[in-house]
């Protein structure tokens, strides 16, 4: 077995292990502690602060009981975590009259969730081994929740915490490569056997180290499985990298010039069909109260949920049953299968302590498996902002949720839905690279096949080509001619969809129109004022604009809805840094970017502008690798920005860096 380094770092120091089986180790030996202690430190270590109310954990952990029996349970479990520890000379919790947190310093454990959420993406072989000895297995392995919160949460979290072990262990596997990087992705493929992008990166590593023929092993080894256990294909991506292998090119081949414009004319074809998109159908149902709520709190959770149902249906993804019916099928407890219904969140009031909690849980129809819950505070009389902000967290997690769980789907879809092929092109869409771009674009125009009236995917192939042309510096404005007729293609469709009109605006700007741009922006933003991605690329059309403070409020503001934000936005950020002459804080944003290929220019420019000429010339260097012909001269005649002072500023800073 791998042992984590990292677990040997302070001799002596209690070790809290909550991946795979829990268990809390002191002095080398397992200490005994309850079950359902280790699901409360989960809990604790999984919060945003660290700490969580009294009645919020007695509700989760013992859902099963009434308010009085939870409350008491949870004295009880506290108590003897409180003995435990004084008996170990360590520290895990503290506690008040209303919450618990976790306890920091040198009596306190370390986590492997903390370190697991710390860690940068492994640079060195013995960096993922450490990695892969930290994974030993899911969240709270072999815990089982009492009631569906609980279990939901678990299950929430399970995921995600999988999805980041992955993330890692695929990135580390590509700067590491080798025997040991393959170690690693088996591991991973143990735990997560349909990842695709993980099996995608073992048949790169192995064509690599053992060629052609050992490459083809792995696929074929892939295919068997996936037909065997989900009745489905590797995805296109996969078939594609077998083919690029046998034509023994080492990188992604580009489409040919002509596929850009082939996307516009074929959607411009089907757009003379009718066909609907089997986007996922969301019903909210209208809260029960529990005994002791009042009126008023209850009448403020029915508002509140009508708001949060009104606030989905301006998403084009889902659809979203009308609160009448909703308000129908709550009190008849008619089927909703009846309806088409896929998801349905149960909401419920009650009080814990003293306090009143709006419930709400997420649940797909099939099986009834819940796939999220959370529980919120009510506070009667509070401002209406405050309730604005409620009904909007409330409505991005339903719908963030939801989206994970139709993407979760698509490997298992025969043939997959527009739906689900719109998700796979967003989803390559976050990496911010040509052959991530091409890959969404394929995955959008096969989604238009399906459904040519499904406005989103026409976004998306607009929203790739626009990408497209910024990663290849072009000058030639043929991409963006493109990117703006099926935009406009997909605001005819559906008036008022703000992706839409911001689509048609990202290809107007980069095409020169500055003012039909922010004008565009602005109108969109109008549409969904708490659309980050919208908000983002306003911020972009401002900056172009050198209107600078509205441009910082706006990505400022796109990152707190999106914290942790795409490439794009750290890009957008990075150019209005840069346009108020704050490089030093442009750098650090910029070296946030996974993938920061893109801004190697800028981040050029701005070490230049802080006296970093030998860094500055070392990202030269690497821009130039990917755009050769690159020449200040041509780009500059391009980029859309009003003030020609800015313009000759950012000029004299690219030929500072030594660009030419």
């Amino acid at each position: 077995m791998i042992v984590d380094p990292h677990a040997r770092m302070n001799i002596g120091r209690p070790f809290l292990r909550l991946l795979g089986h829990p268990a809390l180790l002191h002095e080398d030996e397992a200490a005994p502690l309850p079950q359902k202690a280790f699901a409360l430190l989960a809990i604790l270590h999984l919060a945003s602060d660290r700490r969580a109310l009294r009645s919020t954990l007695a509700a989760w952990i013992y859902e099963d009981a009434d308010q009085t029996g939870a409350m008491a349970n949870l004295r009880q479990l506290l108590s003897r975590i409180h003995t435990r520890q004084k008996h170990l000379g360590i520290e895990l919790i503290a506690t008040g009259r209303d919450e618990v947190r976790l306890v920091s310093g040198e009596t306190a454990p370390t986590c492997d969730l903390d370190r697991l959420m710390a860690l940068p993406v492994p640079a060195h072989a013995d960096d993922l081994e450490a990695l892969s000895g930290l994974y030993r297995g899911d969240l709270l392995e072999s815990f089982t929740a009492d009631g569906e919160t609980l279990s939901g949460w678990i299950g929430t979290q399970r995921n995600r915490l999988r999805e980041r072990y992955g993330d890692l262990v695929t990135a580390g596997a590509r700067h590491v490569r080798g025997g040991r990087a393959e170690t690693a992705l088996r591991r991973l493929l143990e735990i997560d056997p349909f990842r695709e992008d993980a099996w995608l990166t073992l048949v790169e590593i192995r064509a690599q180290t053992q060629g052609l023929s050992a490459a083809e092993a792995v696929y074929d080894e892939m295919r068997r499985r996936f037909g065997a256990e989900l009745g489905a294909t590797p995805s296109e991506p996969v078939r594609e990298l077998l083919v690029r292998l046998k034509r023994a090119v080492a990188v992604p081949a580009p489409l040919a010039a002509a596929r850009p414009l082939d996307a516009g004319r074929r959607v411009e074809t089907l757009l003379a069909t009718a066909a609907v998109a089997a986007i996922p159908r969301v019903c909210l149902l209208m809260p029960t109260a529990s005994s002791g709520v009042d009126a008023e709190h209850t009448h403020l959770a029915e508002a509140l949920i009508e708001d949060v149902t009104l606030g989905l249906c301006r998403l084009r993804s889902i659809a979203v049953i009308a609160p009448h019916t909703a308000w129908r099928l709550g009190a008849e407890d008619q089927p909703k299968e009846r309806f088409g219904i896929e998801y349905f969140a149960e909401t419920s009031v009650r009080n814990f302590a003293g306090r009143t909690r709006l419930v709400v849980k997420l649940m797909r129809q099939a099986g009834r498996v819940t796939l999220w819950a959370d529980d919120y505070d009510l506070a009667v009389g509070a401002s209406a902002e405050h309730h604005r902000t409620l009904s909007r967290s409330i409505a991005l997690a339903l719908a963030d949720q939801i989206e994970r769980s139709e993407a979760a789907a698509f490997t298992i879809a025969c043939p997959p839905s527009a739906y689900q092929l719109y998700l796979l092109g967003r989803r390559h869409l976050r990496v911010l690279d040509l052959p991530d771009v091409r890959r969404a674009r394929r995955a959008f125009i096969q989604a238009a096949d399906n459904a040519p009236a499904f406005a989103p995917a026409l976004n998306g192939i607009a929203r790739s080509l626009v990408l497209e042309w910024l990663l290849l510096a072009r000058t030639e404005p043929d991409l963006l001619h493109q990117a703006k007729r099926v935009a406009m293609r997909a605001a005819n469709l559906d008036p008022f969809s703000g992706e839409a009109l911001r689509e048609v605006a990202s290809a107007s700007l980069f095409l020169g129109g500055l003012d039909e741009a922010v004008e565009g922006l602005a109108e969109a933003e109008r549409l969904v004022p708490h659309h980050a991605d919208i908000l983002a690329d306003h911020a972009n059309a401002l900056t172009h604009s050198c209107d600078a403070l509205p441009a910082l409020r706006r990505i400022e503001k796109a990152i707190d809805l999106n914290p942790i934000p795409p490439d794009d936005y750290l890009w957008t950020a990075g150019s209005t840094l840069f346009l108020v002459e704050d490089y030093e804080k442009a750098l650090v944003t910029l070296a946030r970017m996974q993938q920061r290929k893109p801004a190697y220019r800028l981040t050029a420019a701005c070490l230049a502008m802080t006296g970093q000429t030998a860094e500055a010339a070392r990202f030269v260097a690497r821009a130039l690798e990917d755009q050769p012909n690159f020449r200040i001269d041509a780009w500059i005649k391009t980029m859309p920005l009003r003030s020609k002072d800015h313009l000759a500023r950012y000029a004299g800073a690219l030929s500072m860096a030594g660009f030419t």
